[in-house]
């Protein structure tokens, strides 16, 4: 059958298409990482290997559509229909013109092809709901990178014409059949190099972090026999660390790259990590570790979000609701291999609090839509806004307290797999929170409003197999602990940009920490200089979600934290040379310029109904 003679070339081609386009996405992803720049051999290898795979499959994927539409538009009839050929070419082409989208999208806009779709069909809504005219004139302002692909795509729609009916005289031949072979080798070079590399022989490291966990709600308590018992073992930092930032996404960032939210840039809530960032996962699993990130469901930390970054697997868990974390965690120890990095994220300190037995009874006076499960942000705040709210307060804040000891028995189940697996006393185990939590300290509720020391001091407990428990009184900062990570595992080099340092090779402790990037309301910035601490209120509201709670006075409050750790006592005033002092050294890291080129996301709608639910956007 002559006409059959073509169809593998055409198959060859797509496949090889789609490997050439993968291995073009791979390659912008090692530039965009700058992964060679700060010497991640292995994590470039992987990168490009990882682009190859998808084109490869996308290539496939194409091929079958390109074959499928052949045999319909028919191929195998006798005699076969002239354009039976060129039908199937088109529709192969068109597939590799998705994948060519797809990266041309990401890499040059804030979208990708789903969220490029989803889009439009929400501008097509608009232009059919009665305000055609007005979205049409205001696309080109608005969306400019719109007109251009509607542009790139009627161009590359003619040169899929052009090609498939080039594509339908395609025979096989010498030339083809080189190139062919060469270009599988090559695809199967990349493909094996980065399971020839060696494999890397330190320790495990699972790092649990636990949303909203105050530093003063850590401790060896009866009411807390899981966190007791690591504590005794571990390295406990008795007055805790500092978040470098109030609410996830900042902090989170800081705790990965080791730096400042102003040099790391994922401040506001649609802003991502930049791929030009270093995280502690990328150096791990150049190291040879196997990364995964398991998710408790909080919407900030998410591939679209530029929280994927390093790590082979992140899955999400999308009730917020520990258990299901630690299921997710019990599957991954089952496939052994490697030495592992894991980073779990509970979400149960967050509200709407899980219902769980633990939870106290609410009171006469609590109103019947506030309860675990269920409890909203907006509605805590205007609920607890008037006189007469004290009994509501006191139950808000012990329904936290009971998810602290809901949580408690969820690390102590990890310890337990752990020792049950006999990986106990070969995994680094690290107990920490993102950022703290207020209950009317100063009048408000939550996080990510103000950086006060309720928002800002998080636990830390770091355990280290074959070394006792001690008690340690340095307070190290959120960028200090990747640093810390990578020292007790042996891997001295830390990232090339980490501001933070080891804080057990800091004799005198470790007494500066600048913080900022607030979610809601103005911009702050905060420096301790123990004791003393400066808190720059700009008034700045650029990129912040509108504040539900009264915004502080423009300027600077002082507070002296070992006389006040309170913060009830503001020494502006009655200090103003400490204020010139602190506010210099406050100003230059406030403008501290980005180790890499910002970049925002293109939250879905389904991502920005999350975030809504926790309070991130109103």
């Amino acid at each position: 059958m002559k006409s059959w003679n073509g169809l593998p070339m055409l198959v060859g081609v797509l496949i090889w298409g789609g490997g050439v386009l993968g291995l073009i996405d791979g390659l912008a992803a090692m530039i965009a990482n700058r992964y060679l720049q700060v010497g991640l051999s292995r994590m470039a290898l992987i990168t490009l290997s990882s682009g190859v795979v998808r084109g490869i499959l996308w290539g496939l994927a194409a091929a079958g559509a390109g074959i499928v539409m052949a045999f319909l538009a028919g191929e195998m009839r006798t005699p076969p229909r002239p354009a039976a050929r060129a039908w199937g070419a088109g529709a192969g082409l068109i597939g590799l013109g998705l994948l060519a989208a797809d990266i041309a999208l990401r890499r040059l806009t804030i979208y990708s092809l789903p969220l490029a779709w989803e889009k439009a069909g929400r501008i097509g809504e608009g232009i059919l709901g009665g305000k055609g005219g007005e979205q049409l004139i205001s696309l080109p302002r608005r969306h400019p990178e719109i007109i251009a692909l509607l542009g790139a795509g009627l161009v590359v729609g003619l040169l899929i014409v052009v090609a498939a009916r080039k594509a339908a005289r395609w025979r096989l031949g010498k030339v083809s059949g080189i190139v062919g072979g060469g270009g599988i080798a090559l695809l199967a070079v990349l493909l094996l190099a980065p399971s020839l590399l060696p494999a890397t022989e330190g320790p495990n490291i699972l790092l649990i972090v636990a949303d909203c966990l105050r530093a003063d709600r850590v401790g060896e308590s009866r009411e807390q026999p899981g966190i007791s018992a690591l504590a005794g073992d571990s390295l406990f930092f008795v007055n805790g660390g500092r978040a470098n930032a109030p609410w996830t996404k900042p902090a989170m960032a800081s705790l990965l790259s080791s730096l400042p939210p102003t040099a790391h840039g994922a401040v506001d809530p649609l802003s991502a990590l930049p791929a030009g960032v270093t995280t502690l996962a990328e150096i791990l699993r150049n190291r040879g570790y196997r990364t995964f990130f398991l998710n408790g469901g909080n919407p900030h930390l998410t591939e679209e979000f530029g929280f994927g970054q390093g790590f082979a697997e992140l899955e999400v868990t999308p009730r917020r609701y520990g258990p299901d974390l630690v299921r997710a965690w019990e599957r991954q120890l089952e496939r052994g291999g490697e030495p592992f990095f894991g980073l779990i994220h509970f979400m149960d300190l967050h509200l709407p609090y899980n219902a769980n037995p633990l939870n106290p009874e609410p009171g006469p006076l609590v109103p019947k839509d506030i309860a675990p499960g269920k409890i909203g942000y907006e509605r805590v705040i205007s609920a607890t806004a008037g006189a007469g709210s004290g009994e509501l307060r006191t139950y808000l804040e012990a329904l936290y307290d009971s998810q602290v000891i809901f949580l408690d028995k969820m690390i102590g189940r990890i310890v337990t797999d752990l020792r049950r697996e006999g990986l106990l006393e070969s995994t680094i185990v690290i107990l920490t929170g993102d950022h703290g939590e207020e209950f009317w300290e100063h009048e408000g509720f939550g996080h990510g409003h103000n950086l006060y020391e309720e928002l800002l001091r998080i636990p830390l407990l770091v355990r280290i197999p074959g070394k006792g428990g001690s008690r340690i009184k340095t307070v190290p900062r959120q960028i200090d602990i990747a640093p810390l990570i990578l020292s007790l595992a042996g891997l001295i080099d830390s990232g090339p940009t980490f501001a933070g340092r080891d804080p057990l090779q800091e004799p005198a402790g470790i007494t500066e920490c600048f913080a900022g990037a607030t979610s809601f309301g103005d911009e702050k910035f905060c420096l301790v200089r123990w004791p003393w601490k400066l808190i720059q209120n700009t008034g700045e509201t650029g990129g912040k979600t509108p504040a539900l709670l009264p915004l502080a006075s423009t300027g600077y409050e002082l507070y002296q934290l070992e006389e006040d750790p309170g913060e009830l006592h503001d020494r502006s005033v009655e200090n103003p040379e400490m204020v010139r002092e602190l506010a210099a050294a406050l100003e230059r890291r406030s403008r501290e310029k980005p180790v890499a080129d910002a970049q925002r996301s293109a939250a879905g709608a389904a991502a920005r109904e999350k975030l809504k639910a926790l309070g991130y956007l109103n």
